[in-house]
């Protein structure tokens, strides 16, 4: 990661030693980043105020994508809209859905650092940045083409930080020179690769050459760095894992941008739909496409791709997005609007979506929380693989610890919810969704149902199943509870029977029939009495 893992050896001599990681944060102009972790901004709509505010409030830099933001919350804050489509590039690019995307990603975040990525081919660029400027971005990262007019766009606000993206030692130079002559430099500087996802900063028949691989302009753009200043270089590309973390760093990145990864997070903003095709793509499924904006991106191979037909002359420019496409021509060429794709695949439409990935993007097997994420690239170095069960102890007690972190607060919120329920002893309910919960703590709701799955409480009229206390019938409950304390408090040598139960319930005034207490007890995850014997 670009808390530059650093090694520290106690004692060379003695080989028994552990070596001892420590991770350092990084500062972009005047922001301390304390998980040299970027996340890409990718639009449209996949790394918008959810991603982002969650990225930051967990001490990486989450980014904004600034990119059709006139999508954003089902159109909500387009000016004019025809055909699900925003018609011109001011309802495209909405300065009400820029504020408000920034608004709620600070109630996740805080005051904590919130980047803006705003692409420079696009029609309104310096309007955007404007709009991000008053939404209140830390930090403006730009790519797609060379930003040299950004420090005078950005003058009236000296404490934001501005961040070029280059694929090359020269871009770099250009950009340092121009931007020197009016003042300012850059806060850190964005190396890109071409196993990104999304647009490339090279020709199509270049991508592969050596010369254009991140391990090989990491160097050349820490060269020409050297010469202007010190500020961070963030390494971007096919960076996937705590292995490719450590090999960047080593040839001289102080950070690395992650895009693809936080894709499969249950936080990003993607839809559901372009979720499961990553966590169903095989690497064959993983293609370069040519795209209007003149640039090849690189995408999963889905209906729209497969069924492209070039110099198409239906394709219509609804809202002028960007400047290379000349007003439609472009996408007419290559046969689809990068606009209308991308927002297709935002609004989980299988069939006309372009969904951008990272080479690395087949990787992804099943969605995680952006913690959980972040948590696993802060593993050992590599050095200790010599030692794999090491290794493994340390991710289990670290789950372990984030596990219990989540429902202590999830606790807090039922008893605060609950209180009168825990008062009145079982009699008492009041309603509790686990989504509600989840709201609460900025999670998703599937994290929240399993923090509390299979755990229980002790009470001095019972032992209480977490679930139950969601949605809770009081009746019910109370049969359900007692049904469990009996079964927890058995002989498991002589385990009792549903009919056995119904006899105790009925000593406690409680008159059931036998099959309404086999319901409740399956529904409580209890064997029959015969699989619950222990010889």
């Amino acid at each position: 990661m670009s808390e530059i893992t650093e090694i520290k050896e106690e004692n060379l001599e003695n080989s028994n030693k552990t070596k001892k990681i420590e991770l350092k944060g990084i500062k972009i102009g005047k922001y301390y980043i304390e998980k040299p972790i970027v996340q890409g901004g990718m639009g449209v709509g996949v790394s918008w105020d959810q991603l982002a505010g969650n990225v930051s409030k967990n001490g990486a830099l989450g980014t904004i994508s600034g990119i059709c933001t006139g999508y954003y919350d089902n159109l909500k804050y387009c000016k004019k809209v025809v055909n699900g489509r925003p018609i011109g590039a001011d309802a495209l690019n909405s300065r009400e859905a820029m504020l408000e995307l920034f608004k709620n990603a600070r109630k996740i975040c805080g005051d904590k650092p919130l980047a803006c990525n705003i692409l420079h081919a696009l029609t309104d660029y310096s309007k955007i940045v404007e709009y991000a400027l008053e939404a209140g971005a830390n930090i403006i990262v730009t790519g797609a083409g060379l930003p040299l007019e950004l420090p005078k766009l950005v003058e009236n606000y000296p404490d934001v930080a501005i961040v070029p993206i280059v694929s090359s030692g020269r871009a770099l130079k250009i950009i340092c020179k121009k931007w020197k002559a009016a003042g300012r430099l850059p806060d850190a500087v964005i190396v890109e690769g071409p196993k990104s996802g999304g647009h490339q900063g090279v020709k199509a028949e270049d991508l592969f050459l050596p010369e254009h691989q991140l391990e090989n302009i990491v160097p050349e753009v820490k060269e020409e760095r050297d010469k202007w200043g010190d500020f961070p270089i963030i390494a971007a590309g096919g960076i996937w894992d705590n292995d490719d973390i450590q090999k960047i760093m080593e040839l001289g990145a102080d950070a690395v941008q992650l895009g693809t990864r936080f894709i499969g997070t249950y936080e990003c903003d993607a839809s559901e739909e372009f979720k499961n095709i990553l966590i169903n793509a095989k690497k064959e499924d993983i293609v370069i496409v040519k795209s209007p904006v003149g640039y090849p991106g690189r995408a999963v191979k889905t209906n729209l791709i497969k069924n492209l037909t070039h110099d198409n002359p239906t394709i219509k420019c609804y809202s002028n997005c960007v400047t290379p496409c000349n007003l439609g021509e472009e996408a007419r060429k290559v046969g689809f609007c990068i606009a209308n794709c991308l927002s297709d695949s935002y609004n989980g439409k299988v069939d006309t979506g372009l969904f951008f990935s990272g080479e690395n993007g087949y990787r992804i097997e099943k969605l995680v929380s952006v913690d959980e994420g972040i948590a696993g690239f802060e593993e050992l170095h590599p050095f200790v693989k010599e030692k794999p069960d090491y290794k493994k102890i340390n991710e289990i007690v670290s789950c372990i610890e984030k596990r219990f972190e989540t429902l202590d607060k999830i606790m807090e919120i039922i008893i605060r919810e609950q209180k009168s329920f825990f008062l009145s002893q079982g009699k008492e309910t009041n309603t509790l969704k686990i989504s509600d919960v989840a709201s609460e703590l900025n999670l998703s709701p599937s994290t929240v149902s399993r923090a509390v799955k299979e755990k229980y409480i002790k009470t001095n009229f019972g032992i209480i199943s977490l679930r139950k206390l969601f949605n809770l019938d009081s009746t019910v409950f109370l049969y359900q509870q007692k049904i469990l304390e009996y079964i927890e408090n058995e002989n498991k040598e002589q385990p009792f029977s549903d009919q056995d139960i119904v006899n105790l319930l009925e000593k406690d005034g409680i008159k059931i029939a036998r099959r309404t207490v086999t319901k409740y007890r399956e529904k409580l995850g209890y064997k029959s009495s015969h699989k619950r014997k222990r010889y």
